[in-house]
């Protein structure tokens, strides 16, 4: 996503999280439900007929969420926060 690519991802665990689904006005990706070849196919099939509607800047400014300054910040801030809080 980083680079701007579309992914196909099993939808469940992380890729729950790092992955914006088809049907959302800033999808990232298309979810497979079952770990079979038949639901992989299905969404490489999906994929091919509505790829184009997932836009590389999306998937782009997705990647960043996850980006080191990000993190940097919501971890010192929630470092502050809990000594704050003792």
């Amino acid at each position: 996503q980083s680079c701007g690519t579309p992914v196909i991802a099993y939808g469940k665990g992380g890729a729950l999280e790092t992955v914006v689904g088809l049907g959302s006005p800033k999808s990232t990706g298309i979810f497979f439900k079952d770990q079979t070849i038949a639901s992989l196919t299905d969404a490489i099939k999906r994929f091919e007929v509505s790829g184009n509607s997932i836009s590389p800047s999306n998937c782009r400014e997705n990647a960043l969420r996850f980006g080191e300054a990000r993190f940097q910040k919501e971890f010192k801030e929630f470092v502050t926060l809990k000594l704050n809080t003792n």
